[in-house]
């Protein structure tokens, strides 16, 4: 079987320096033609930001607009996090795909990623994989000294983050209030949850065994800045 490769090197701008950039290379079958393509993956290895993140969005977009024979779309996320706004965009673009994608857990799934992640239609994880829950933050960026104003206002902007955390997780889990409160105010509740456990707990709802072979793959990786 021979596969023709192609790679590609977008750059987007959202106000960030011009070395802000995303990778994705795709890998499609040799002499196979759009409508005679039924399975399409895509990789998303490494950090959560809105580069990769359009870059996800536009990948899935183009398997339902080019392969609309496509079963599903697998989407392997390895990924400690990143930005929470770009994470429920993602989310949401996941959601509304007229093609169902299936989210898996290649090794970890952390904070922001675990946003992505519940937005499968089904979500799997392979064996060893391990997912972390812990609360949003927001930097201090402003002064070394914070005023009773500033602190409100950091106050505010992280409960934003963990409104997001809260409205997904009380869709893919079944943690308990008190429990998810916990988890979202304090890193001292950071929670780490193997794969078997994660199946109890109703964030994965199935074990993943090996990246499949597919018509059509994308890979979409953090560029190295200069």
């Amino acid at each position: 079987m021979k596969f023709s490769y192609k790679p590609y090197l977008f750059l987007l701008f959202f106000g960030y320096t011009l070395n802000a950039s995303a990778n994705v290379t795709v890998i499609k079958k040799e002499n196979i033609k759009n409508e005679k393509i039924t399975s399409a993956k895509i990789i998303y290895h490494g950090a959560i930001t809105p580069e990769e993140t359009m870059e996800l969005i536009s990948v899935i977009d183009e398997i339902n607009n080019n392969y609309p024979k496509t079963k599903d779309i697998k989407l392997y996320i390895n990924s400690f996090g990143g930005s929470m706004e770009s994470a429920y965009m993602a989310y949401e673009a996941i959601k509304h795909s007229a093609i169902p994608v299936i989210t898996i857990n290649t090794a970890i799934v952390g904070s922001a990623a675990s946003i992505i992640y519940c937005a499968g239609q089904s979500r799997l994880s392979f064996p060893l994989a391990n997912f972390m829950l812990h609360p949003a933050a927001t930097p201090n960026f402003k002064n070394k000294y914070i005023r009773p104003n500033e602190i409100d206002l950091l106050r505010k902007d992280a409960e934003i983050g963990n409104n997001f955390f809260r409205g997904v997780y009380q869709q893919c889990s079944n943690l308990k209030n008190e429990e998810l409160q916990k988890i979202l105010f304090s890193e001292d509740f950071r929670k780490y949850i193997p794969t078997n456990k994660a199946q109890e707990l109703k964030v994965a709802t199935g074990v993943a065994d090996g990246i499949t072979l597919s018509d059509i793959s994308y890979y979409i990786t953090n560029k190295i800045k200069d």
